[in-house]
């Protein structure tokens, strides 16, 4: 009986399975910070009511701190417009500057609340220094390869 007993503590406590958090890779236990997984390219596809018009966004932002990107309305009829900027990471929120606001596609400083989650990125407008096109900006994106 005692051996029956023994055994089923050691099934109990063998199965407990022990989970670690995962980062923002998705590397359980793994130390990948922010500023790190958010390197790489980007795109979102939205609808803009005022153009009547459905946008493709692509961004690709790089480990030195500059981003490149398209805009492209649907369906493709061009290369689209494009944009670059530096950026900057810092306790969840990314900073957008060096643009002079005077275009479309200049209007994208501001800050920004950003989040991961492995190959989905979440970009929510905090203050929009150009007032303008900077929501075009914020949305959710899937990672492209």
């Amino acid at each position: 009986m005692k051996k029956l007993i023994l055994l089923s503590i050691l099934l109990i406590v063998g199965c407990e399975e022990t989970l670690e958090p995962q980062d923002c890779a998705g590397v359980a236990g793994g130390t990948a910070v922010l500023s790190e997984c958010i390197i790489g390219n980007w795109e979102r596809t939205f609808y803009d009511e005022s153009l009547n018009v459905e946008i493709k966004l692509l961004f690709s932002l790089k480990d030195d701190g500059t981003w490149t990107g398209t805009a492209q309305r649907l369906p493709i009829i061009d290369s689209g417009i494009e944009a670059d900027g530096i950026y900057n990471i810092s306790d969840g929120e990314m900073t957008i500057t060096n643009n002079d606001c005077s275009h479309e596609v200049d209007n994208h400083n501001g800050i920004y609340n950003i989040s991961i989650n492995i190959n989905e990125l979440n970009i929510i407008l905090i203050e929009d220094e150009c007032i303008s096109f900077a929501e075009w900006f914020a949305g959710n994106y899937s990672r492209t390869m």
